[in-house]
């Protein structure tokens, strides 16, 4: 017997006692009726609910049977932001505030403006660009023209060396463009061929003896001059002309590579590739202004910047995060090290009631800390409703192992009775025994029981407390 059951019996026999001296048989028999819940044969207590207090009290009934215990850490931790998701946010060229388009706790989206700054250096920066773009655009003229003159010498120079008549050269070369030189180059081109048509004309008369061998002479000397002053205008062209377009290209490549120069001078003071090409076309009153952009999207909790400031490009403005994911950062002492690990599944709860999260550790740092001797470790959590406030305490659950025990149940089954463990089996409709176990690991969901149960046993798994309760409530009554 009990002791509980024990001193039950006692006050019964106490209460029975006094109905008797008092001389009633019929108090001895309201003594009986008050009697409390009846003891097992095995030492437990039992209860009985009637059909309706059955069905309100919703019990649910399962059998023990194998399960898998998660044998786990916990460690003391605090939420904190992920360092890739926050982004710092600098003014790149140094100026006055106009407008402030974002206040603190603002949610915004990536690419978003959250303030004007007007800024000389951007605005002088623009407009040497705007000039290296002309002067570009001016190299690239004289370029193509060299090149395109270059080309039709080369056609006049190839026609030419097929030696057509002057008529002929003339007519072939009408869409040529080449400049001067082209007059050049045929009018040498004629006398040329004058000269030649004179030699032989000489030649011919002073063979039938019309003309005399000084006629000759000179006729000969006219030619070699006329071949002369053309081969002297073919190299002159030929080597002019390629010499410009390489002038031209050299020319070109100086100012495309200033215009380059320029183009990155903007980008280093924050004016992105997309807004370069529309320069040009931005009002004298806005040459010198910018947005300040955040590159991601989140939510503004640090902001630092009024209008009419001025601000440097050494001061920071903005600082946006991205609270989407977050991380639960707790430290690992050196006696723990060996059993935590990368990759292993935690459960982080937080202070103030958010809902419990499931990550696992990604984090394990490579050196411990100097003064503390732990080394830290992260977990990532989801935190799509923003519940999960960098700051906040957390505790972290690192499951380091895995049990199967034989027979196990869900820890909301097993409750404490005057310092036991004991869990309620069903033996009938609507009657419970409280049957003391012993028990061994535990998880947050199973507990290992290790006595005290068959696995063909009913037991509640499900509102238990409810009997529990019940069983005080009758061990009251019988009290008074």
């Amino acid at each position: 017997m009990s002791e509980r059951a024990a001193i039950r019996s006692g006050l019964l026999l106490a209460l029975l006692a006094l109905a008797a001296g008092c001389g009633g048989e019929d108090h001895g028999k309201e003594g009986e009726a008050h009697a409390g819940p009846a003891e097992g044969e095995d030492g437990g207590d039992h209860v009985k609910l009637a059909p309706a207090a059955l069905k309100e009290a919703d019990l649910q009934v399962a059998r023990p049977g194998p399960g898998i215990l998660e044998i786990a850490l916990e460690f003391p931790g605090e939420v904190m932001a992920d360092p890739d998701r926050v982004a710092h946010l600098t003014p790149r060229a140094a100026g006055i505030v106009l407008e402030v388009h974002a206040r603190q706790g603002a949610k915004v989206k990536a690419g978003e403006g959250l303030a004007v700054i007007e800024s000389a250096d951007l605005g002088e920066a623009k407009i040497e660009f705007l000039a290296a773009s002309r002067a570009q655009e001016l190299a690239r003229f004289d370029h193509d023209r060299e090149k395109t003159v270059s080309e039709n010498t080369q056609r006049l120079l190839d026609l030419l060396a097929g030696e057509p008549t002057p008529e002929q050269a003339r007519v072939a070369s009408a869409e040529i463009v080449v400049g001067e030189d082209k007059a050049r180059l045929l009018t040498a081109y004629a006398n040329l061929c004058l000269a030649r048509r004179s030699r032989e004309r000489e030649e011919d008369l002073f063979r039938r003896k019309i003309t005399s061998e000084s006629e000759v002479l000179a006729a000969r000397t006219a030619l070699d001059q006329a071949e002369a002053e053309y081969s002297a205008a073919r190299e002159a062209v030929a080597f002019t002309h390629p010499a410009k377009l390489l002038d031209a290209e050299r020319a070109l490549k100086i100012a495309e590579a200033t215009l380059k120069t320029n183009e990155r001078r903007l980008h280093l003071l924050g004016v992105p590739e997309a807004e370069v090409a529309g320069i040009g076309a931005e009002p004298d009153e806005r040459i010198a202004r910018y947005s300040l952009r955040t590159p991601i999207a989140g939510v503004v909790v640090e902001k630092h910047i009024a209008l009419g400031e001025s601000h440097d490009t050494a001061t920071g403005v903005f600082v946006v995060m991205d609270l989407s994911v977050v991380q639960a950062r707790f430290s690992v002492p050196p006696g723990d090290l060996a059993r935590v690990r990368k990759g292993q599944r935690a459960r982080v709860r937080v202070d103030g009631g958010a809902t419990p999260r499931e990550g696992a550790v990604e984090f394990l740092g490579a050196v411990a800390d100097e003064r503390t001797r732990m080394v830290e470790a992260r977990v990532p959590l989801p935190n799509p409703d923003g519940d999960l406030r960098p700051g906040l305490f957390a505790t972290v659950r690192v499951v380091v192992e895995e049990a199967a025990p034989a027979l196990a149940l869900p820890v909301e089954a097993v409750l404490r009775l005057e310092n036991r463990d004991v869990v309620f089996v069903r033996e009938g409709e609507g009657e419970f025994e409280a049957r003391p176990v012993r028990v061994g690991r535990r998880d947050e969901r199973t507990v290992e029981i290790l006595d005290g149960l068959k696995p063909e046993d009913e037991v509640v798994v499900k509102n238990a407390f409810v009997l529990k309760a019940e069983l005080g409530k009758e061990a009251g009554g019988h009290g008074h």
